[in-house]
């Protein structure tokens, strides 16, 4: 055997290197082994905070949905809902007035059309001697 190797080893026997390689060989393989779980109980260990605060969440999420639930359906007027409702009520009566404002306009557009195609000739109403007195 070579100097250097003695001095490394020492006073080991062979059947000592031999023991001490099957001991590392099965502590690696230990590890390998084991390391899906170790893998889990990491995460595991990182979630269990997160899963502490979960309830805090939860209840902040179903006060959100309450209030997004309140906003669309009717509440005796005070939801969006009933908002947009009254919106809406509101801008069909606008529709009725503008169709209403647009037939009076196109019914005034007409006449003045008419009155410059087809002018009236000015009638003078002169009083006639003798009907005048008539009456």
């Amino acid at each position: 055997m070579p100097e250097w190797i003695s001095d490394l080893l020492g006073d080991l026997t062979v059947v000592q290197v031999v023991l001490w390689m099957l001991f590392f060989t099965l502590i690696i393989g230990l590890i390998v082994k084991a390391w899906p779980f170790i893998k889990g109980l990491v995460a595991f260990v990182g979630v269990v905070p997160i899963l502490l605060t979960l309830p805090k969440f939860m209840e902040d999420v179903n006060k959100k949905i309450e209030e997004i639930h309140h906003e669309v359906h009717f509440n005796d007027g005070s939801s969006a809902k009933d908002g947009i409702l009254r919106v809406e009520v509101g801008v069909k009566g606008l529709y009725a007035e503008i169709d209403e404002l647009k037939r009076r306009d196109s019914e005034l557009q007409s006449q003045i059309i008419d009155k410059t195609i087809h002018p009236q000739q000015p009638t003078l109403d002169l009083p006639i001697e003798g009907k005048e007195n008539a009456s």
